[in-house]
């Protein structure tokens, strides 16, 4: 909170020296965000990973699949390594609650990305695995305004037309 993170690092570095072999993944977590701060980003994906590998399902094992894929995609503008960070998640945890949320990320990263055919893979994903999802009505949307913008016309028109028919309010 004082963007100290120097200091919080070393504090990290000193408390997981001295942790005993059980403790949680908090230290971790906080650790890899320090190191984001000042610019290590490398740095926090190894501490992410560590994370992940050695605390799953621990407090705060969902937040850090999300800030590492934040931090591939936004910081290092690794489009792929977030897309696959998220599909990992996804792949290996489908019936999480975060999973849909995720899918549906991977494909918005896809989109930012200039990878519109990739988007449209992933995105009718969210509507066939979750379709009870708050995203599920987007994702098909949003893959017709992809395949509009690949110039596919037809393939457009069908995700329209799927969307329309999974849509719950006026709004949609």
């Amino acid at each position: 909170a004082a963007e100290l993170y120097s200091v919080a690092i070393a504090a990290f570095d000193r408390y997981l020296a001295a942790a005993p072999a059980e403790h949680n993944d908090t230290a971790h977590y906080y650790q890899a965000l320090s190191l984001r701060a000042i610019g290590d980003y490398s740095g926090a994906i190894q501490e992410w990973n560590h994370m992940l590998s050695e605390h799953a399902f621990d407090t705060h094992w969902v937040d850090a699949y999300s800030d590492k894929a934040t931090t591939q995609w936004l910081y290092m503008e690794d489009y792929e390594a977030a897309i696959n960070t998220l599909l990992g998640f996804v792949a290996a945890t489908p019936n999480q609650p975060a999973s849909a949320e995720f899918l549906f990320t991977a494909g918005r990263i896809a989109e930012r990305g200039g990878r519109l055919t990739r988007s449209v893979e992933i995105w009718p994903r969210v509507a066939e695995e979750y379709p009870s999802s708050e995203f599920a009505y987007d994702s098909v949307f949003l893959a017709g305004i992809s395949l509009f913008r690949l110039e596919d016309f037809a393939g457009a028109q069908a995700q329209f037309l799927r969307a329309y028919q999974a849509s719950l309010s006026l709004e949609q």
